[in-house]
């Protein structure tokens, strides 16, 4: 076989599956010193049977990422999740730009390799595979640098992570609310009165949420230090279709938190109307 077109560079990221996020946080965060710098959460990437999830990555240095996914409401080791949670423990090759990475998925196509169409996630945009033993593999390549206001939001996340599992809440909804409380203290913005409200993180890969928001005229929207801040009297709808974002970006559109109920989130809409009680305690 001829040589590969370009050369992988190192190690972006390994991943693994964590049981005790209560547990594993304080150890890599603050035990080994690894700064969390980047949170995914995400609604299943919407597919049947997978559970919501958060996805936390540490920085061990020269640009290296350790990562740890937790599946909501799955038991440990519980053969029902056996697809998504052997896929969640795989390991991410760099390559520096998008023309590298087709390089290698065609590579892999000729070596009759089964290897994903490239998916855009909110950092990175990767291709997906495994090796002769059924390892899960991933080369991936960085669409944008990891900014401070990264970091900010993702302390945020696993903030309401840990607060939702240690009161035993644990779901993916309740970590949504409780995020959004705290973004709404750092933001300066909890003395705003709304039935319905959603935080949009301040990064590219979400402008066009912003942006379908923007285009309503029943909807608010606020900038602030970190986040975008969406209010409505009744029910905030965005459209896929709006935003031309691809699937694995549109299920995490709730990663800034919500204040609400979550009526619809497929496909096709996210639909969040006024709740009739608080969902998330103190």
């Amino acid at each position: 076989m001829k040589p590969p077109p370009c050369k992988l560079r190192g190690i972006h990221h390994s991943a693994f599956v964590m049981w005790d996020p209560v547990k594993t946080v304080p150890f890599y965060r603050d035990l080994l010193g690894f700064p969390i710098i980047h949170v995914i959460t995400a609604k299943g990437w919407g597919q049947g049977g997978h559970a919501d999830f958060a996805h936390v990555f540490f920085d061990v240095g020269n640009k290296t990422y350790l990562a740890f996914f937790y599946y909501f409401g799955v038991p440990p080791r519980d053969e029902r999740s056996k697809t998504f949670v052997e896929n969640g423990r795989h390991t991410a090759f760099n390559v520096a730009s998008r023309r590298e990475l087709l390089a290698w998925r065609n590579r892999l196509i000729q070596a009759q390799v089964n290897v994903s169409p490239p998916v855009r996630h909110e950092l990175v945009e990767s291709i997906y595979f495994t090796d002769p033993n059924g390892y899960p593999l991933e080369i991936t390549r960085a669409i944008r640098p990891i900014a401070r206001k990264d970091a900010v939001d993702a302390a945020l996340t696993v903030q309401g992570l840990l607060e939702s599992v240690t009161i035993g809440a644990n779901s993916a909804e309740d970590m949504w609310r409780r995020k959004a409380r705290l973004v709404s203290r750092l933001n300066e913005s909890k003395g705003r009165k709304a039935n319905t409200t959603l935080y949009i993180l301040d990064m590219p890969e979400f402008a066009p949420m912003v942006e379908a928001a923007r285009k309503q005229s029943k909807l608010s929207l606020t900038h602030h230090k970190t986040h975008f801040e969406v209010n409505a009297e009744g029910a905030i709808e965005i459209k896929r279709s709006v935003t031309g974002l691809g699937r694995a970006v549109w299920f995490g559109a709730l990663t800034g938190g919500f204040v609400g109920t979550i009526e619809r989130f497929d496909d096709s809409v996210l639909r969040i109307v006024p709740a009739r009680k608080t969902s998330a305690s103190g």
